[in-house]
């Protein structure tokens, strides 16, 4: 019995293994199952109850901030719909691509490359988080054209979409609030 939903720690959708299962329980009918992340290799349990019904624990939330634009809010939600490495990769470096042009960086025509180096020189980035989306450029272009990222790959690009949002985003709303 495989089951599709999103793993609580990688955020990967997809079918996860049955690995352990409880004993049926003649009290209150629920059956408990370990299923095992075919992404991540973390396990989830997941409870049964006796009309069907499936609860997972830990309960997987997806990082969408109030303040992310509605066309962010529904890249995020593909970023992490998917079990394929490859398009976690893509969706990763589209979300990159359309926050920076939400933010007004760059001109029409530029490529990713330039509007990363515009908005460090702008200092909306810090070098670092250039690299890494420099990084996060390459791997979505790698997986467009060779169809090779890794799992380990996607986690990484999530992890820092997380952190770019939050520093583009998030953070300055933050303030905002502060500042009134």
């Amino acid at each position: 019995m495989t089951r599709k939903f999103a793993c609580p720690f990688c955020l990967t959708y997809g079918r996860h293994i049955p690995v352990g299962k409880s004993k049926d329980n003649p009290i209150n009918k629920n059956k408990a199952v370990i299923f095992a992340c075919m992404s991540c290799d973390r396990y989830i349990l997941g409870v049964i109850d006796s009309l069907g019904n499936f609860t997972m624990y830990p309960k997987a939330e997806f990082y969408i901030h109030s303040s992310f634009p509605k066309k962010v809010k529904e890249l995020i939600k593909a970023l992490y719909s998917t079990s394929n490495p490859n398009i976690t990769v893509m969706c990763a470096r589209v979300i990159l691509e359309y926050t920076l042009k939400d933010l007004g960086i760059g001109t029409d025509n530029d490529p990713l490359y330039e509007r990363i180096q515009k908005a460090y020189e702008k200092k909306l980035i810090t070098k670092p988080v250039a690299d890494w989306a420099h990084i996060v450029r390459k791997f979505g272009n790698v997986a467009i054209h060779d169809v090779e990222a890794t799992y380990i790959e996607a986690a990484e690009v999530k992890e820092f979409i997380k952190i770019f949002l939050d520093l583009v985003y998030r953070i300055p709303y933050e303030i905002s609030k502060f500042e009134k």
